[in-house]
């Protein structure tokens, strides 16, 4: 969509957008409107006979039943009487990290970082917005393939922050969302403060040696760690 406008049409019946407001349109809550229902592209992600996981769930009666029996789990206040659970699979993770630098052998940072994860109708038009063209569109972001983190940070009127929505939006943006900033936050926080680490192979092109199936295909992330002096 890098080259075409921000409303694409991939297919007869289906139409693809990179823009801020299609986010809230597709995805949010709109009071007196109908929410939109998944196409039949997630009926792919089950796993069993006539059973389907909460992301792949198009029915939205079933889809929000399943989502009340999980949101406990994943509220802020869960969250937080676990985060010394958490604490201790990352301070574990932060340690194999340590030890690996320490015999100077590169580290698959994919892997470790997977560890740690999971140890913690036909005249329809379909439409979506295509996460990754939304994200790096220069009508939504200045410079938007550069590695510019303080863009998030303070005023800012020369992006659409919007735009990004990594967790989707609305009645089903991902539920473990609390979950993944609290891991996030403080794996880097931890990381960062003990080692030094170095980029292994910095040929790698995240933006194109990456696949996205039922999950993100990603490439290896070979580091070498040390750690810090001070």
């Amino acid at each position: 969509m890098k080259q075409h406008r921000p409303v694409v049409r991939v297919v007869p019946n289906e139409l693809s957008f990179n823009t801020a407001q299609s986010w809230k349109d597709i995805y949010g809550v709109r009071k007196g409107r109908p929410t939109f229902i998944k196409s039949d592209f997630y009926d792919g992600g089950n796993f069993a006979d006539q059973a389907s996981p909460i992301v792949s769930e198009r029915d939205l009666a079933k889809h929000s039943e399943m989502r009340k029996f999980l949101a406990t789990a994943f509220s802020d206040r869960s969250l937080r009487e676990q985060e010394s659970l958490i604490t201790k699979v990352i301070d574990r993770f932060i340690d194999q990290v340590g030890r690996r630098g320490v015999s100077k052998e590169e580290i698959d940072m994919t892997m470790w970082s997977n560890l740690l994860t999971f140890d913690i109708k036909e005249n329809w038009t379909i439409v979506s917005t295509n996460p990754l063209a939304a994200s790096l569109g220069a009508t939504n972001f200045d410079s938007p393939w550069t590695f510019s983190p303080e863009r998030w940070l303070g005023a800012n009127n020369l992006d659409q922050l919007e735009a990004s929505q990594p967790f989707s939006l609305g009645p089903r943006f991902c539920l473990g969302r609390g979950l993944a900033w609290l891991e996030l936050r403080l794996t880097l926080a931890k990381l960062h403060y003990q080692y030094d680490m170095e980029l292994v192979d910095e040929d790698v092109d995240w933006h194109h040696d990456v696949a996205m199936h039922l999950l993100w295909d990603k490439p290896k992330l070979m580091m070498r760690v040390v750690l810090r002096d001070d």
